[in-house]
């Protein structure tokens, strides 16, 4: 900061100019014929990432016709929903759906603003909520672009710009590194996960063998759910007053009421729509009837139960040609695994640790990344922020 302080007394004392966004850039005016392009090329906004996270590869691309072209150094819009704060920082070539907005900087402007200056600019809070503020539109809002244009930035001096983006990406690079190493501990926790929970064939590959050897020298016994496991159906809460219970759906707690359904633990099952998206709760909990919540019996350990679904790809059970959904039927007949509840108990103690390794947003790496983003953000508005100079 006393770098910046220093080059900002140095080089702009009164203070530093404004703009609105229209005196320094301008939409793209350009067109990009979609047979030129690839998945790596088009943006749309369904291959934009929330969160200000760039982009991925696009699953679709049109087959036909022209699109807005975008060229290095252009900002990348998501202009459905502005409150997704979709944007990107274009590191090529290529062409964007209607969806998407391509801000460039103006040729009388390119040695004034620096492209990387302009998009951290545009990934603040504040501009999304000025977004947001202006946006037209109920369940699908769409950003104004004549008020997007209107949007006032602060111009320091380009050697400040350039400054205040070397600390930015500095603070960008270091919370990639750490994405990077949660994704690595996903994976090497899914490979654990799936190694534990599989009995199938021989058992001297298995990585609790000698516990095995020991505990049930004859196999490991296997059963119907249906045999192991109680499925029930969740209800509306419409009906009941608010309080501390958590009402979860498929998609997760959707609000909290006054009574329970079940005092936990318990596994709880999407049976429309997310079928993966489970939940292990272990306190009191009412579910909607889009999630099944489920009574272990005394043969499973209810977190062993939770492991081994996670790892049984419930989403080939699914029997609907739009809206995936599961059936009780269906659950009812998947083969559980049931070793000794020792093994069970020793199963889940190795994946809690690494569970809370990758998923804990109060430690482990979640928790990291998260007290780094908001260090980011600390300074990140700091730094775009500037006494204007006087008129």
């Amino acid at each position: 900061m006393s770098r910046i302080d220093g080059l900002i007394s140095e080089l702009s004392p009164a203070g530093v100019p404004h703009a609105i966004l229209s005196e320094i850039a301008t939409f793209s005016d350009t067109r990009s014929d979609v047979s030129s392009l690839t998945s790596e090329t088009y943006v749309g906004v369904d291959n934009m990432l929330s969160n200000k996270r760039g982009i991925r590869p696009a699953k679709q691309v049109p087959v036909s016709g022209k699109v807005t072209g975008y060229t290095e150094g252009d900002i990348l819009l998501g202009n459905i929903r502005p409150y997704l704060k979709k944007i990107w920082l274009a590191t090529g070539s290529g062409g964007c759906s209607g969806d998407v907005l391509a801000i460039r900087i103006t040729p009388s402007s390119v040695g004034q603003v620096a492209p990387a200056f302009l998009f951290y600019l545009l990934s603040s809070d504040g501009f999304f909520n000025f977004s947001m503020k202006h946006a037209r539109g109920g369940k699908m809002p769409r950003g104004s672009k004549p008020a997007i244009m209107n949007y006032r930035i602060p111009i320091p001096p380009l050697r400040v710009q350039e400054e205040i983006v070397r600390i930015l990406d500095t603070f960008m690079e270091l919370e990639a590194e750490l994405e990077a190493e949660l994704e690595a501990r996903k994976t090497q926790y899914e490979v654990v996960r799936d190694s534990l929970v599989s009995f199938d064939g021989d058992l001297e590959g298995h990585p609790l063998s000698e516990m095995i050897h020991e505990m049930c020298p004859e196999g490991i016994d296997w059963d119907r759910l249906g045999e192991l496991v109680r499925i029930r159906n969740g209800r509306d809460y419409k009906h009941l007053p608010e309080g501390p219970i958590p009402v979860y759906g498929s998609g997760g707690v959707i609000a909290s009421v006054s009574e329970s359904a079940h005092p936990g633990p318990s596994v709880l099952i999407p049976r429309k729509g997310s079928l993966g998206n489970l939940y292990f709760v272990s306190f009191p909990f009412w579910t909607v009837d889009t999630i099944f919540f489920t009574e272990v019996g005394d043969r499973l350990a209810p977190k062993f139960f939770y492991y081994f679904l996670e790892s049984a790809e419930l989403e080939n059970l699914n029997e609907a040609g739009g809206v995936p959904s599961l059936t009780q039927a269906k659950l009812n007949e998947l083969k559980i695994p049931v070793p000794p509840l020792g093994i069970q108990q020793e199963i889940v103690r190795i994946l809690d640790s690494f569970n809370t390794l990758v998923n804990d947003i109060s430690s482990g790496l979640p928790a990291e990344i998260a007290a780094r983003r908001k260090q980011y953000e600390y300074y990140r508005d700091k730094l775009l922020t500037f006494e204007e100079l006087a008129a």
